[in-house]
């Protein structure tokens, strides 16, 4: 199996170029704002690893023959 050429020129920096921008802003005298905090999702978190296991368990052929 071979792997694919790492083309560094396909990739764009945009976490450098959003920092430059900042920076430029900054010296520019403007305030910068931090993004809001974006909202905590709510809901039902599910422990892959016990529900794994529990499938396992179901799965298992009983020695009992049933």
């Amino acid at each position: 199996m071979t792997s694919a050429k790492f083309e560094p020129e396909r990739y764009k920096d945009e976490y450098g170029k959003r920092a430059q921008v900042m920076i430029e802003e900054k010296v520019k005298g403007h305030e910068i704002k931090a993004a809001p905090k974006a909202p905590e999702r709510g809901g039902n978190v599910v422990d892959i690893m016990a529900a794994l296991k529990q499938s396992l368990v179901k799965a298992e052929p009983r020695r009992d023959g049933k």
